[in-house]
């Protein structure tokens, strides 16, 4: 993870096609969404046939972590961060 954010870092327009924008998801929020599936079917909180399914777990990543963007999109745009 920390390695793939760091291939963003200082980038100025490495996220500049869909390709690159879910890669960079996928690193910040699709391999958290791993962990979290890992912990909740280790207690018995998740069916263990969704945890197995990665695609499931990295697409509910990349799905929250574009909610994010979106929701903080003029923030960043008012700060010079787009």
């Amino acid at each position: 993870m920390g390695n793939g954010m760091a291939d963003f870092v200082g980038k100025t327009g490495s996220i500049d096609t869909i390709k690159n924008y879910n890669l960079y998801c996928h690193y910040v929020a699709g391999l958290v969404d791993y962990g979290l599936s890992s912990l909740f079917t280790h207690n018995q909180l998740e069916d263990k046939n969704l945890y197995l399914n990665k695609d499931l777990s990295n697409s509910m990543g990349l799905f929250l972590q574009k909610t994010n963007i979106i929701r903080d999109y003029l923030e960043h745009l008012q700060a010079g961060r787009t």
